[in-house]
């Protein structure tokens, strides 16, 4: 018998090792117990049952080579599926770099368009198809907890109030980096010129339509559309509803709690191929990345990574003084969402991963699920950083002045 154990960064494994033929390990595990024998070895076979029985999803066994192998899965690293997430962006980039290199153009091209860009776009779908629901439900599960609308319309009202705060800070904080770092106009392509001035000519954005169309006109219709504002509001009115139904709310409440962990559960299956489709996602942005444009775009790529370091700096600053929490400790849990943030491009995506991020933070359900969906949303630090650090390029690239 050899008894060896192999660690990783995601898990550590006991293997057992012996000569002799295949035996039927499935059958020795869902044996019963015989209980005529010797006490002792009735006691040692009780207890070796029991423990076969209790840890059979963490042990497996295989016949290769007239050698019977046992693996014991001992631990399992919890922060794996970053870890996974990590070795899919690093693969991605040593593949796609090959690709870039050894195969012609052509070819590269097809993969990327027919092969990692349908990958991508099956997981953002199975992603959007879970989405609505699984907001909707999570939602509307955590409403039925608020027996008192004073605390529901006060957590609603100091979230929104971050997010605007942080808003305001991510602009100011990319204007004066900008400021800073150029000193001289930015040089943009005309076809982008002429391209943002037809989408101004074309936006027309009423404050009146944006609140009136918060309420949807039927109840279906947040979720053919996949409108994520309309399914929060509609999943305050049932929730709030629910809590108002007397001796049925437990009933209902129950429906409904049962429908979340039902969606949540699909959704879990989903995120588990994020790693497959980081490595679809990253590969092909290094296949079809344009070299000639890294050198024009690199001074704006340095202001939005300074603005947001700046913006981390922020938010760190805020985790201690209003949250009282350490950075470290809130990073290294949420350090799962960036990573998906990053690779999928995609708030809503997030979603999911965000939630299980605040869970294993111990943050209230009532915060997070109220927070999230709607941070999804309205709060693009991100996006807030982007448009400004257009602006400002356009308004350089015409000589307006910037005061």
């Amino acid at each position: 018998v050899r008894v060896s154990v192999r660690g990783t960064l995601r898990k550590t494994v006991i293997n057992i090792r012996s000569r002799g033929e295949e035996i039927d390990f499935s059958g020795i595990i869902s044996s019963p117990i015989d209980m005529s024998g010797d006490v002792d070895e009735m006691a040692e076979d009780t207890i070796r049952n029991l423990i076969l029985r209790e840890n059979s999803q963490d042990i497996s066994y295989r016949h290769f080579r007239d050698r019977n192998i046992v693996s014991i899965l001992v631990t399992k690293s919890e922060n794996k599926s970053i870890i996974d997430i990590a070795y899919a962006m690093v693969l991605a980039i040593v593949t796609g770099v090959m690709l870039r290199c050894l195969c012609p153009a052509g070819v590269a091209g097809w993969i990327s368009d027919n092969l990692y860009a349908s990958v991508y776009t099956m997981f953002l779908n199975g992603i959007k198809m879970v989405m609505a629901p699984l907001v909707f439900f999570s939602l509307a599960t955590t409403m039925c907890e608020f027996t008192n609308l004073k605390d529901l319309g006060r957590t609603g009202i100091k979230v929104f109030g971050w997010y605007s705060i942080t808003t305001v800070l991510a602009i100011l904080a990319t204007f004066g980096i900008f400021n800073l770092l150029v000193s001289k106009p930015i040089s943009m392509d005309n076809s982008f010129l002429s391209s943002a001035g037809a989408a101004e000519s074309q936006a027309n954005i009423s404050i009146r339509d944006t609140i009136v169309n918060l309420v949807p006109d039927n109840f279906l219709a947040p979720f053919l559309n996949s409108d994520m504002l309309q399914i929060i509001v509609l999943a305050v009115i049932v929730g709030i509803a629910i809590g108002t139904m007397g001796e049925h709310a437990g009933r209902m409440k129950s429906v409904v709690e049962m429908l979340d962990s039902f969606v949540g559960k699909i959704t879990a299956l989903i995120i588990k191929l994020l790693p497959v489709a980081v490595f679809a996602s990253f590969s092909s942005f290094v296949i079809t990345m344009d070299l000639t444009s890294v050198k024009t775009v690199s001074l704006w790529v340095a202001v939005i990574l300074s603005s947001i370091v700046v913006m981390f700096c922020i938010y760190s600053m805020l985790l201690m003084i209003v949250g009282r929490m350490g950075p470290g400790r809130f990073f290294k849990n949420y350090i799962g969402a960036i990573l998906s943030a990053i690779s999928t491009c995609s708030s809503t995506a997030t979603i999911p991963v965000s939630m299980k991020c605040c869970e294993n933070l111990h943050i209230s359900p009532r915060v997070y699920k109220l927070s999230i969906p709607l941070g999804a949303t309205i709060n693009m630090d991100g996006a807030a950083i982007t448009i400004t650090v257009m602006t400002m390029a356009m308004c350089h690239t015409l000589n307006v002045s910037v005061n």
